[in-house]
């Protein structure tokens, strides 16, 4: 099997706290009129307006202001102790963090800005979107503000929060890189927002924040086979999924009911080849067998796996789509109703 080019990172570190940003008011100058009069004795008329850009919060005041909503995670398992970040979310103790910072712990363990240390619960787990929601009771707490990551563009300036090798409120800084990227490692993960603000081990779970203060994405994995290719789950996403993990404990996901692997053709393009089908699922319903390549949903172009589940989950549960194939020498349209992913069947295997 390939070894992926992305890592989870679940150390811990600390980064030191960049400079703070200045703000530099804009002065206008003005034109005299020759021979004109008034204003003055030297006859300079009016001073022209002073124009001052908004001040914006420094780096300082921006960690100082996010930092008590940014928790350490430690997670014991019967084989190995993870540390990772979480973004405190509501005033009754939820957190965010990603499902592979908490994934098969025993015991997880919540160390606060103001040195609490507090035991957690975790509420549920989304495997596909590496993402998990945890609670402590406690009060006191001061949650995070929440942005829009729909307004990210690429240049926006962001900083990265979290216990980089367990160090507390270790801040990086950087830039939106790009939007919406489909890392397509084998998760469920699209729509990625990536920055070069560096995401050390240990910041897994921990916030992308704006130049407001407002938390835009959670931090979820790096690229070893590049520099500053650094990824994070758009908080828009990440809050949608928060709350369906609150109310249900589980994401209830469509799915077609095919194992489905990315697969170099004979030309080099990527397809979507299925590997097998699920027993009484919808695909095994109509009659989708092993090998087919699955090349487009209601007419969009598929070509991974993650932009296929993209277009499953655009569709809906109960919805009907149609899945063009192609089989040996054969092509042709099969039109299929979408049905909820049994819980059982609840990894990232199945589409």
């Amino acid at each position: 099997m390939k070894k992926s080019p992305f890592t989870f990172p679940i150390g811990r570190g600390k980064a030191a706290l960049l400079s703070a940003v200045l703000s530099i008011p804009l002065v206008f100058s003005g034109c005299g009129i020759i021979g004109g009069g008034g204003g003055g004795e030297n006859g300079g008329g009016e001073k022209p307006p002073v124009i001052e850009e908004p001040q914006k919060p420094n780096i300082e005041q921006i960690v100082e202001k996010v930092g008590p909503s940014v928790v350490n995670i430690v997670a014991d398992g019967s084989t190995v102790i993870k540390r990772g970040s979480g973004v405190l979310f509501s005033e009754e103790g939820y957190i965010l963090t990603n499902d592979h910072v908490v994934r098969e712990s025993n015991s997880l363990e919540v160390h606060l800005s103001d040195k609490r240390t507090l035991k957690a619960k975790r509420i549920g787990t989304d495997s596909r979107m590496d993402l998990a929601v945890i609670k402590v009771e406690e009060t006191n707490l001061k949650p995070a503000e929440l942005g829009d990551s729909g307004k990210m563009k690429i240049g926006t300036d962001v900083i990265a929060i979290g216990n980089a090798k367990g160090v507390e409120n270790s801040a990086t800084k950087g830039i939106i890189s790009n939007l919406d990227i489909d890392v397509d490692d084998g998760t469920n993960i699209t729509r990625c927002l990536q920055t070069d603000a560096p995401v050390n081990p240990g910041n897994s779970g921990g916030a992308l924040v704006n130049m407001q203060g407002e938390v835009i994405g959670i931090n979820t994995m790096s690229r070893t086979d590049a520099e500053s290719m650094h990824y994070a789950i758009p908080i828009n996403d990440a809050h949608k999924i928060a709350r369906q993990l609150i109310d249900k404990g589980y994401i209830s996901y469509p799915y077609l009911g095919v194992n489905a692997v990315n697969e170099k053709n004979q030309n080099g393009t990527i397809v979507i080849r299925v590997l097998g089908v699920m027993p009484d699922s919808p695909a095994a319903k109509k009659g989708f067998h092993e090998n087919d390549i699955i090349k487009q949903i209601n007419g969009v172009e598929v070509r991974t796996v993650s932009k296929l589940r993209e277009q499953l989950n655009l569709s809906g549960i109960g919805s009907m789509v149609s899945v063009y194939i192609r089989r040996g020498n054969q092509e042709g349209t099969i039109q299929v109703q979408l049905e909820e992913l049994p819980k059982g069947y609840y990894t990232i295997d199945w589409s």
